[in-house]
């Protein structure tokens, strides 16, 4: 008996390793064939200083800021933390490269989560490896890990608790919690629960459906309920999640952006907004939560003082964040938006595929959607703002594609 259970499951564990092994491939040609300085112009930077402080001791401190001797409360911590696991080990070896080599090993094991998830749906290893080596080889995430880019993480926070909840038991509980750190990765997820309870109605019909619900979604928000109550002894103020939301709005909703065709839709730093005080100025007299109130101030102030305007906006906000059309003229930027094209095509022909998938997955994939829906509408649109719910579709579109082809018909179930 149990050198039949070994024979069965030797098939499924030659294609992990074959999805590992291919993402391994193709992470490391990403970083061989990009230049590393492309990290240096994202976030990446104070990710990093954040890391290198925690590596030594020194707090949640971002050095380069304008607030060098404070604990700051501007950028979610998993990334950091993370980042400060390699830099503890190895802290002789550069910035960028501490940085895109992490995302590399990270966007690795993502492409083997990829896998888990879609075996655990279909129970097809056709499916499951054409699941893992899609995303492997999706140059939207290479691009990203080539960046450095903090989507990288939340792919595999997100795709580990999805897998620990679709195994159900008490690793359900589980990948909940560690599902909720994806909102301290992308803030902008800490919704997730509240919108997926949209998508909920039509499945979850009794009340221990719905109580499991509840406790599930209890479960999400308690790391980033910790890192709130963690920030209100910073700054005396409820709730704060991040001190640079609104950066963040006001940098997608202002009269450059609602005019301008180049980043019409798209955001812009503050500082680049005709007429407006630099930071460094600002920041000179206020602190890191009152910078943050004031820019908030001034994008509600644009969005009530040019309502008129802002069905324009919204439509180049849509277009930027949901249709794949490259903004930059290049090859490398047509060729990564016609792989996520074709991923939108695969996307609507397996949609009808979608009303049958497990509920559990079902249910968060549609709360993910209707959260980059939101954030879009609300801040900017933008290709990674996007990319953080398009590749959990992939699993369905390669189910779809081949998940008949083992003849597998298990029936599925909620995991509530």
């Amino acid at each position: 008996m149990e050198e039949s259970s070994l024979r069965s499951r030797r098939p499924l564990a030659l294609g992990g390793l074959l999805v590992l092994a291919v993402a391994t491939l193709t992470n490391t040609a990403a970083l061989r064939s990009t230049n590393s300085g492309a990290a240096g112009d994202g976030d990446g930077p104070f990710y990093i200083s954040i890391a290198r402080n925690l590596a030594a001791g020194k707090g949640y401190v971002l050095g380069d800021s304008f607030w060098p001797d404070k604990p700051t409360m501007g950028r979610a911590p998993v990334w950091p933390v993370l980042l400060a696991i390699p830099a503890k080990l190895a802290p002789g070896v550069g910035d960028l490269t501490l940085l895109r080599v992490t995302a590399a090993c990270l966007n690795a094991v993502s492409a083997l989560l990829l896998f888990a998830i879609t075996w655990k749906l279909s129970h097809s290893r056709r499916s499951a490896v054409a699941a893992g080596v899609g995303y492997a080889l999706y140059p939207v995430a290479l691009a990203l890990t080539a960046g450095g880019f903090s989507e990288v993480p939340y792919v595999f926070v997100s795709g580990l608790g999805l897998l620990l909840i679709l195994c159900g038991g008490r690793a359900m509980y589980l990948g909940a919690v560690v599902l909720g750190l994806s909102a301290l990765v992308r803030s902008n997820f800490i919704i997730l629960p509240v919108v997926a309870m949209l998508a909920a109605v039509p499945v979850l019909r009794t009340r221990r459906e719905w109580t499991g619900f509840v406790l599930m979604a209890g479960l999400f928000w308690l790391p980033s309920g910790l890192w709130i109550v963690r920030n209100y002894a910073l700054s005396g103020e409820f709730p704060v999640l991040s001190t640079i939301e609104g950066e963040t709005l006001y940098g997608g909703n202002n009269s450059y952006v609602a005019s301008t065709l180049s980043v019409w839709g798209y955001w812009v730093f503050p500082n680049e907004i005709p007429g407006e005080t630099t930071k460094k100025e600002l920041a000179a007299t206020m602190s890191e939560r009152q910078l943050d109130r004031y820019y908030h101030r001034k994008g509600m102030d644009f969005l009530k003082q040019h309502w008129f305007e802002l069905p324009r906006l919204e439509l180049g906000k849509l277009i930027r964040g949901f249709i794949p059309v490259p903004w930059v003229a290049g090859w490398g930027s047509y060729g990564v938006f016609f792989f996520r094209a074709i991923l939108y095509l695969g996307i609507l022909l397996t949609s009808k595929l979608f009303g049958t998938i497990e509920p559990t997955y079902r249910i968060t994939v549609a709360g993910m959607f209707l959260v980059v829906l939101s954030t879009v509408l609300i801040y900017y649109g933008t290709y990674r703002f996007t990319f953080c719910v398009e590749i959990f579709l992939i699993p369905i579109i390669a189910i779809g594609a081949l998940g008949r082809m083992d003849g597998s018909k298990k029936p599925l179930r909620a995991s509530y």
